[in-house]
């Protein structure tokens, strides 16, 4: 639900931005710029926007289920900066 909100408001601010082209332009241009230029260059940053946006989540693997029917997801890429568990760590939340 978040990402549907995040492409929502990315797509509303694409769309502020097309709607005043003035603020758009260089001060002091010769040439006034084509709205389509314009919304192509804001098309071009949003994108390049969720491409990072999308490279920034998490990405996790396909789920495990134990023999004590625990469900695990692993992530394929966790993070360096979280401290490893020990077994012990992991084995005192058995009951």
């Amino acid at each position: 639900m978040t990402v549907r909100r995040f492409l929502l408001a990315a797509a509303l601010l694409v769309l502020t931005a097309m709607a005043a082209p003035a603020f758009a332009e260089a001060p002091g241009a010769d040439t006034p710029r084509r709205p389509g230029e314009i919304a192509r260059e804001r098309v071009d940053e949003l994108l390049r926007s969720l491409e990072k946006f999308a490279a920034e989540l998490p990405r996790y693997g396909l789920p495990e289920i134990t023999e004590q029917g625990d469900i695990i997801i692993r992530r394929k890429n966790p993070d360096p900066n979280m401290p490893a568990k020990t077994p012990s760590e992991s084995d005192s939340t058995e009951t």
